[in-house]
């Protein structure tokens, strides 16, 4: 691709078909009858400029994504489904900038040299894990967006991601792959008024509710902070939780 900024789309339309297109250039399909599973992968390197790239996963696809320089500006998109979706975010440790995404079984979308990840559910009532390094002591801070089913998550100093659309009764997990590491979900409220809910009446325990925003579940995460922030806040803890 180009040495400019780009604006790249990554389109999955059937069983190992798709297509693919730059800024306002033509569209390239691949594989557009179907009947020829000779598509195994797809890399997608941006090169220069500030990148936004969207993906939109692709079964059987495994998706590659480097954004290349300059290390601060490239972001990537990546879509779920219209159905009833599990999309799991697992940034990467020893980088700032790399991660992987996985929606449903779709192809595995692998990131690097990216800044942001925006993962966006297309309102199917979606679970979004983040998946935490194993054998390390975490901090996740997590920061409710404007709508109910947005916001954003930053896992130590990795790469950050934002989410939206995931439905109104969708939820968000946290979860890492081994116990007793100290783990710690720092949920920042809002500058209104504020209500904690612990557990959340939905979302198994242990888990958050705040105000209508979706539920916040999580496995082996050994240590919650509330942040009320600005506001006349409640916080309503039932043990245990």
């Amino acid at each position: 691709y180009t040495l400019e900024a780009n604006d790249m789309r990554f389109s999955g339309t059937g069983l190992n078909t798709g297509r693919i297109w730059t800024n306002d250039g033509a569209v390239v399909t691949f594989n557009p009858i179907g009947t020829n599973n000779n598509f195994t992968a797809l890399t997608v390197q941006a090169r220069f400029g500030d990148d936004a790239i969207t993906v939109t996963p692709i079964a059987n696809i495994p998706i590659a994504v480097s954004g290349g320089d300059p290390t601060g500006s490239d972001s990537v998109l990546v879509n779920g489904t219209v159905a009833t979706d599990t999309i799991t975010f697992t940034p990467i440790p020893a980088t700032d900038d790399a991660a992987t995404v996985l929606v449903n079984a779709l192809g595995l979308v692998t990131i690097t040299t990216t800044e942001s990840v925006h993962i966006v559910g297309r309102g199917g009532n979606d679970t979004l894990n983040v998946a935490t390094p194993a054998a390390t002591t975490s901090t996740v801070v997590l920061t409710p967006g404007a709508t109910v089913d947005a916001g954003s998550v930053q896992v130590d100093s990795l790469v950050p991601m934002t989410f939206n659309n995931l439905g109104a009764t969708g939820r968000l997990t946290v979860t890492d792959p081994t116990a007793a590491d100290g783990d710690r979900l720092v949920y920042n409220g809002t500058q209104a008024s504020d209500v904690f809910t612990l557990p959340h009446g939905v979302v198994p325990a242990p888990s958050i509710a705040l105000n209508s925003q979706i539920g916040v579940g999580t496995t082996a995460v050994e240590n919650y902070t509330l942040r009320g922030l600005g506001g006349d806040d409640t916080f309503n803890i039932t043990p245990p939780l």
